[in-house]
């Protein structure tokens, strides 16, 4: 990969939401995280932390975590954990079934962990997932 390392990230996480985004029932999935909260469920999507080294020499070797998260409107509890069960395994598919996010990384490198319970975005409670994507990318240094 020669692109740049932001181009890469930004590209990416893009293709992730637009996986995620084309599930049924997701209402919103953008690039980049809002300022306040979108029709829910919707899906929200940024690195949360990671690694860059040079390995070997000329390449510019990441290891990042992408943090997915799926937010659900609290609204009646049992419906809404309800409806958030159908995404349990619906999304860890959609992601390792294109391993590469659409040739931006090198690959997914590990299991996709998760957790599941309140989550908060623009002052707003929610219920949902947070997903972690643990992802590679070589980038060859010009």
């Amino acid at each position: 990969m020669t692109q740049g390392t932001i181009d890469l990230v930004t590209d990416a996480i893009s293709y992730l939401q637009d996986l995620i985004g084309a599930l049924t029932g997701i209402e919103a999935a953008p690039d980049n995280p809002p300022e306040g909260t979108m029709a829910l469920p919707c899906s929200i999507c940024y690195v949360s932390d990671g690694t860059w080294e040079i390995s070997p020499p000329g390449v510019q070797k990441g290891l990042l975590n992408l943090r997915l998260e799926i937010h659900f409107a609290r609204g009646v509890l049992p419906e809404a954990v309800a409806q958030a069960m159908g995404y349990n395994q619906s999304i860890p598919n959609e992601i390792l079934s294109n391993p590469t996010l659409g040739g931006n990384v090198n690959t997914v490198t590990g299991p996709i962990s998760f957790k599941f319970g309140n989550l908060e975005w623009g002052s707003e409670d929610h219920i949902g997932y947070e997903f972690t994507v643990p992802i590679k990318m070589e980038i060859i240094l010009t």
